[in-house]
């Protein structure tokens, strides 16, 4: 049987949810092709890794990548660097990043000639070892993608430039690559589909985009039921949970999704789709400090020695929010300036000025908040800017930006009271509010009765539309 039948049958099998199976048509193709066509059983094998991961963890992924490496012993070409890049990407899913740094980095070799395939697979390392050419790299794979007219390349290559694009902080650049590839794929009901179902939610996640996020979550869970797989676990939507201070949710969410990738914390922080910081954020912000030191704990001294700004600036920023940290956050920030994602580089600054206004340094979290809320403002992420904005009130902004009217109401409003005014502007709920100012949610819905009273409405509704009337105004 040829390779190419033999991988559209294991895909086959992968739409129909029978992973274990797929996997075993795979690798039992393989051991009858190893000796006379050794590349051909290294092509099978590189398919097979990421199923080895879903079936029997890591520890299995590594062993089927590192025998597809043993059978391209030697060689070279696009084949022998898919496989060397696929144990890199074994070895991260199994927390050994140094030896996964090492591996990628053999890989990433400029290969010197324009075989799309040979460099995507370069842009893959250079991304994965945060590379600055990393960007390049994958522009470069798409480019030639298209010039020969390679649907599977093309495909590949959008989604690379989709990660180089978001890991540079250019949101709204990943969302048009990611666009581009669902289109597609649309409606053909395959793991490649899946696939750009998910990176797309991912970035429109970041962008804050509830409504576009939502669409896709409910298309891959219908996906998924067309197909008889399990839902994977809701990277997107904890990123969206977590973007509009909902944090028990965002720990949901994250926790799922570690539980479906199979990654320990090591792994969620190298992954293409990092969220370790983010699950450390949230941890923190749901009142779980205990369990977000426990991530740090074997997650910061990682970053820190991997010597990629990307790693760890995030890790710096969540160690702040988790220690109140100001030396943290200057170092997060420092690592920021290397990096150049203006998008993170405003999450930790936002994180920063929750602090120091936190701590009545309301002159200096204003200048983080400002920054910040520009930054959010350039990369599109409405949501985070929103954010941003309401904390600059809190800190003692009072330029006419939206949202800084006067508030009328026959008695001036309490601090806690203007506190839980501005959040409920930002479009956080009773539940988030009441876990981002340490209050039960019976005391944050009191509050809002004495301020409907105030305010002279009678509801959520009407004072939102009382606000908006004040900013137009």
């Amino acid at each position: 049987m040829e390779v190419e039948a033999i991988r559209r049958q294991a895909s086959a099998l992968l739409a129909r949810g029978l992973d274990a199976e797929a996997l075993a048509v795979l690798e039992a193709a393989a051991d009858r092709v190893a000796r006379e066509a050794p590349a051909s059983a290294a092509t099978l094998l590189v398919d097979a890794v990421q199923i080895g991961l879903g079936v029997g963890g890591p520890s299995r992924a590594v062993s089927i990548a590192q025998r597809a490496v043993d059978l391209m012993a030697g060689t070279s070409g696009s084949e022998h660097v898919a496989t060397v890049v696929r144990l890199g990407d074994a070895l991260s899913w199994a927390g050994r990043y140094g030896e996964a740094t090492a591996t990628w980095r053999s890989a990433s070799v400029d290969p010197g000639d324009g075989d799309p395939r040979l460099l995507a697979e370069r842009a893959n390392a250079l991304i994965r070892l945060g590379d600055p050419g990393a960007h390049d790299g994958a522009y470069r794979a798409l480019v030639a993608a298209r010039a020969a007219d390679e649907r599977q390349t093309v495909l590949d290559a959008l989604n690379l430039v989709t990660v180089a694009e978001a890991h540079a902080g250019r949101l709204l650049e990943a969302r048009r690559a990611a666009e581009e590839a669902l289109a597609i794929v649309d409606g053909e009901g395959t793991m490649d589909e899946l696939d750009c179902i998910g990176l797309l939610a991912w970035i429109v996640a970041l962008l804050g985009d509830e409504r576009r996020c939502r669409e896709l979550v409910d298309l891959a869970g219908r996906r998924h039921d067309e197909m008889r797989v399990t839902a994977p676990g809701g990277l997107a939507r904890g990123l969206l949970a977590l973007s509009k201070g909902m944090a028990a949710d965002a720990v949901t969410d994250f926790e799922a999704k570690l539980v479906e990738t199979r990654f320990g914390p090591v792994a969620a922080m190298t992954a293409y789709r990092p969220f370790a910081a983010d699950l450390v954020e949230a941890y923190a912000r749901a009142g779980r400090p205990e369990d977000a030191r426990r991530v740090l704990a074997s997650t910061l001294p990682v970053a820190i020695g991997s010597g990629q700004p990307r790693l760890a600036a995030p890790m710096w920023r969540a160690l702040g929010i988790v220690n109140d940290d100001e030396p943290a956050f200057e170092r997060a920030l420092t690592e920021h300036a290397a990096w150049g994602n203006r998008f993170e580089e405003a999450r930790t600054r936002l994180a920063f000025g929750e602090l120091l206004r936190r701590q009545r340094r309301r002159a200096d979290a204003r200048d983080q908040l400002a920054l910040a809320a520009t930054a959010f403002e350039h990369v599109g992420s409405r949501i985070w800017r929103d954010r941003a904005m309401a904390e600059l009130r809190l800190a003692g902004e009072r330029t006419p930006a939206p949202g800084s009217p006067h508030v009328p109401g026959p008695e001036t409003l309490t601090r806690q009271e203007g506190e839980i005014l501005e959040l409920v502007r930002a479009g956080l709920s009773n539940r988030a509010i009441a876990e981002r100012l340490v209050l039960s949610v019976k005391t944050v819905e009191g509050h809002l009765t004495t301020i409907y009273g105030k305010l002279g409405v009678s509801s959520r509704t009407q004072m939102l539309a009382l606000l908006a009337g004040l900013d137009r105004g």
